[in-house]
């Protein structure tokens, strides 16, 4: 009698956009064969990547073959963009938690372990971590959550301020939490905090926090998203109102919008901080002051935006270019 090799469920599915990365997903693909934790499926995403990407992949595959069964390359029909990959990937992925990885980032080599070891143990839904911005040689520990958090509406005020980064590639969430009352955010800027907003508020277990960085994320100010060409500018200021419309209609719909107004309007300010590099040319002032116009009259009120902000506020309020130009030129320094 024939019995059949026993299907091993894994605990963990990571998804992975792929597109142009050809100089980086090699130690991406690296750090992810070799984790520490075994039952683990790895979903790659050609977006119909132009370079050499897949196969730089196959070939750094070649040397993991204990990984080869747990690893999907998928290519999509056509150049879709991130929130589309990301569905792809979130529609297929069989894992008790998923997460994604950015291929141009990297891992610690035991951070799934860790991150199902912390699920488990804490029953929790959602684990939040830190991560490292990199240039690829140096490290800054960024993005450490200062506050506590008692359940999963302290979390929505958390993300809808930024004071909680909304990324999921810093993340690790049960599969569950989307499948049911879960609407794919449509535009590529913002769909992070899109989805994240849906899945906390679908949790009904623990929601917690491992304080300690486990994911690098690289800047390359070069890429092509990067760039602060005026298109680009413009491009992410119609993704960022398009998801943010689907989520506050989200939030409205489950009863919360009243519940979390000052962080709602901080966000709205943030999405309109898009512009700002664009204020100096003629007629973007009126664009910042139709940019979700509801927040003019009551953001120097705010209970949660920083002092910082509200000057900037009144700034561009006021159209004082040089006091803004002023402004940004001591924040870089």
């Amino acid at each position: 009698m024939n019995v059949s090799p026993q299907v091993i469920k894994p605990k963990v599915s990571v998804i992975i956009p792929v597109y142009k990365v050809e100089e980086y997903i090699e130690r991406c693909a690296r750090s992810l064969f070799e984790q520490t934790l075994d039952e683990i499926e790895f979903l790659f995403v050609d977006d119909c990547t132009p370079d050499k990407s897949i196969e730089v992949l196959n070939r750094v595959l070649k040397d993991y073959p204990r990984r080869k069964q747990q690893v999907v390359i998928h290519r999509m029909e056509n150049n879709s963009g991130q929130a589309a990959v990301r569905k792809w990937g979130m529609q297929n992925a069989t894992g008790e938690f998923v997460t994604h990885c950015d291929s141009d980032d990297w891992v610690d080599r035991d951070i799934y372990e860790q991150l199902y070891i912390t699920a488990v143990k804490n029953d929790a839904d959602i684990v939040y971590y830190d991560y490292y911005i990199s240039d690829g040689n140096k490290h800054t520990t960024s993005h450490r959550l200062k506050e506590s958090f008692n359940d999963k509406y302290d979390v929505l005020r958390l993300l809808l301020s930024t004071r909680l980064t909304g990324s999921v590639c810093c993340s690790f969430f049960r599969r569950s939490l989307y499948k049911d009352n879960f609407t794919y955010p449509t535009a590529d800027m913002g769909e992070d905090l899109a989805m994240m907003v849906q899945m906390v508020y679908n949790s009904s277990k623990n929601i917690t926090y491992l304080p300690q960085p486990l994911y690098y994320y690289r800047t390359n100010m070069n890429s092509i998203s990067n760039q602060a060409t005026e298109a680009n500018i413009l491009r992410k200021l119609n993704d960022n109102i398009i998801n943010g419309d689907q989520m506050f209609t989200f939030l409205q719909n489950m009863g919360l919008a009243d519940e979390m107004p000052h962080e709602i309007e901080l966000y709205k300010f943030m999405v309109r901080k898009n512009l700002l590099s664009l204020l100096g040319k003629k007629g973007y002032y009126n664009k910042w002051d139709s940019c979700y116009p509801e927040i003019n009259r009551h953001f120097l009120f705010n209970k949660v935006a920083s002092m910082h902000d509200k000057l900037l506020f009144m700034i561009c309020r006021f159209r004082c270019y040089h006091l803004l130009s002023l402004l940004n030129n001591r924040k870089s320094k």
